[in-house]
């Protein structure tokens, strides 16, 4: 078996997705795509170009473990995290991790149906010194989305900021939080 070594990426391919992962092996690069379910390619045989594909997790029917993932991967410390639109306890989306070396899937967060903490999350995650941030377009007190950090070892959620509905603020946030400067910072 090949050490495989995630890294990160940003960038938009195709109408849903997103290329997620890069894994690099020994320099080289093999890559890992997203869609329903999270496929590696892996080095076969005794060259690294020859590359056969593996799935590392494909989410179940039952929607338990998430559903319809839309958004990219964010890598801590070696562990996978995303969000899932659907799914979870109250199908209205989760926030998961999945162990690229062992393909284990587990649901670090289920959204609430009561929305208070704002319901399907269709953008990536951020990693902010080891707490995930991330945004939903729906829920919140006003129903017009939410920020929210997780604890990922603890699964613990917690809403940064509910967009308000007045249209001074926004509404329905689609993208991942970024991290940037204030003005105050300049």
């Amino acid at each position: 078996m090949y050490a495989l070594h995630p890294r990160v990426i940003r960038e938009n391919v195709g109408r849903r997705g997103t290329l997620m992962v890069e894994w690099l092996h020994n320099g080289r690069c093999l890559s890992c795509f997203w869609a329903l379910t999270v496929v590696a390619l892996i080095a076969s045989g005794a060259s690294a170009s020859a590359k056969t594909e593996a799935v590392l997790y494909s989410f179940q029917n039952n929607g338990a473990d998430g559903n319809i993932p839309d958004a990219n991967l964010t890598n801590v410390d070696g562990t996978l995290y995303g969000t899932t639109k659907y799914g979870g306890a109250s199908n209205v989306g989760t926030v998961f991790s999945i162990s690229p070396s062992t393909g284990t899937e587990k649901v670090v967060y289920s959204f609430q149906n009561n929305s208070a903490d704002g319901t399907n999350p269709v953008a990536g995650l951020i990693n902010v010194n080891g707490t995930l941030y991330g945004t939903t377009p729906y829920g919140g007190a006003s129903g017009a989305g939410t920020v929210f950090s997780i604890n990922p070892s603890t699964g613990a959620e917690t809403v940064v900021y509910a967009f308000q509905n007045n249209g001074a603020d926004g509404i329905a946030p689609y993208a991942s939080p970024t991290l940037g400067c204030s003005t105050r910072d300049g």
